[in-house]
């Protein structure tokens, strides 16, 4: 009873809710009416996707680098090689998000959201004029935004098994329908 599922889930929701106060960089959206109760760590995102950093447009040059490797070995071995780009949490909420000053963290989840954004398109870009077919899951993601797709928790921004299948799903989606983008 305790440490059961429905003790685990009221503790994630009550983290959810006081996200805020409970960590410092943390921020929570709370949407009753469309089934969003999540908590967001922009902070540390925004410090990974900062595409004004020389060691990120190192790290993405480097990625680029192996992508175009690995697509080669597989085309010499008759494998495709498909890249599926996972949008962080923050990117699959970003209509809920963005531009909301009564939000704590508004500016951090402003820029963060806006160097993925840039991010996004300079990686679709090559993967287009490197001829590596993709996958971008987001609008299928946003799609189930009332669907609790991450951990209930405050501290993990991880899907759970409903955004890993939603996922799946698009991945799936996009082979059968032969829109795999390229």
């Amino acid at each position: 009873m305790f440490h059961g599922p429905l003790l685990g889930r009221f503790q994630g929701e009550v983290q959810i809710k006081n996200a805020s106060r409970i960590y410092d960089s943390a921020t929570s959206l709370i949407i009753p009416e469309k089934n969003i109760c999540e908590a967001f760590l922009p902070k540390g995102i925004l410090s990974r996707l900062d595409q004004e950093n020389e060691f990120i447009r190192e790290g993405m040059r480097i990625t680029f680098k192996l992508f175009k490797e690995m697509n080669e070995t597989c085309r010499q071995n008759n494998i495709e090689f498909v890249v599926t780009v996972i949008p962080t949490k923050e990117m699959v909420f970003s209509d809920f998000l963005e531009h909301k000053p009564e939000l704590p963290l508004s500016d951090v989840l402003d820029k963060l959201i806006a160097n993925e954004r840039g991010a996004r398109e300079k990686t679709f870009k090559f993967l287009s004029d490197s001829n590596i077919r993709y996958v971008d899951p987001l609008p299928a993601l946003k799609g189930s935004v009332d669907h609790e797709l991450y951990t209930r928790t405050a501290a993990d921004m991880h899907p759970n098994k409903n955004g890993y299948r939603v996922i799946a799903q698009a991945i799936s989606q996009s082979f059968e329908t032969g829109a795999v983008a390229k």
